[in-house]
């Protein structure tokens, strides 16, 4: 457990919004900690992926590119089929045989 300090004014602004939310202050804090926290992470991890593109370590598809690569993956599951329990049982015995 962690202890956060606030000056009067920040705790009385965290209040009456936690009121307004019907929660507790504890509850309303660690939300609005974590809300920033991912957000920050957000950050970073955009940061990391401009200066990537930036110096030509990744590139940019447009987005009717994507929807393609999208839907030739999505084609490519639709056409597995799936493999009956039994063949399945086959392959694992025949591969713990080989052992």
């Amino acid at each position: 457990m962690t202890t956060l300090e606030l000056d009067n004014e920040k705790t009385a602004l965290l209040a009456e919004m936690a009121e307004n939310e019907h929660t507790t202050l504890a509850k309303l804090a660690n939300r609005l900690l974590v809300e920033c926290l991912e957000d920050w992470q957000d950050a970073r991890a955009a940061d990391k992926a401009l200066t990537e593109l930036e110096q030509g370590e990744d590139t940019v598809i447009s987005f009717e590119e994507w929807e393609r690569q999208l839907d030739g993956m999505a084609l490519n599951l639709k056409q597995r089929q799936p493999m009956p329990l039994t063949s399945l049982m086959d392959s694992i015995g025949n591969a713990s045989a080989n052992f």
